[in-house]
């Protein structure tokens, strides 16, 4: 498992934990760990810039890849195609995704999501990751149709509520990624 996916793992299950027992926190703070976790994912991807420049300067064939053989713009276009681009992809993903569940939340009265719960959704599409987020999507899609016809059948409720799901869902798409998918199905993705 890659380190950006574990360090999803780690903030989904402490905000979980922070949406369960100290909703309060959760709402107060969400932009803050939202923050930290954009934060802490470009840091990773730093990191593995450095590791990666370590890695081809280290000897042939890698030094080859770099000045004065090739331009340093090489490099950067692999750091930012390789590294840098899932991430980024995750983040913008997020943002329109939440901008739009946001706008259509309030276009319709609020029906579909409590305050907070585009913040989660967003969270949840940044730590998956790509192709992560994709899954996501599905199993969000899945669990809210089963979720609609148990509700709609066998609840006064008719609304089928996410709040508690969104993390779960995210966790369960990390580790799909991880462990059911091939690295040779994952490379179809690659930038």
């Amino acid at each position: 498992m890659r380190l950006v996916d574990e360090v999803g793992l780690v903030i989904l299950i402490l905000t979980m934990g922070a949406q369960i027992t100290l909703r309060s926190f959760l709402v107060r703070y969400l932009k803050f760990i939202w923050i930290l976790a954009v934060l802490i994912i470009l840091g990773i991807a730093l990191y593995h810039t450095y590791q990666q420049y370590a890695a081809w300067a280290s000897g042939p064939p890698g030094k080859f890849l770099l000045p004065p053989y090739q331009g340093i713009w090489y490099f950067f276009s692999y750091a930012g195609s390789r590294i840098f681009g899932p991430p980024l992809i995750a983040l913008l993903a997020a943002i329109v995704l939440s901008n739009v569940a946001e706008k259509l939340n309030i276009r319709y009265g609020g029906r579909f999501l409590e305050r907070e719960e585009v913040q989660l959704f967003a969270l949840g599409i940044l730590l998956t990751g790509y192709p992560g987020f994709l899954f996501y999507i599905v199993f969000i899609l899945i669990f809210e149709l089963i979720f609609s016809v148990y509700y709609y059948f066998f609840s006064s409720q008719k609304r089928a509520p996410l709040y508690f799901a969104w993390f779960p869902l995210a966790i369960f798409a990390i580790l799909v990624k991880n462990w059911l998918f091939t690295r040779d199905f994952l490379a179809l993705f690659n930038l």
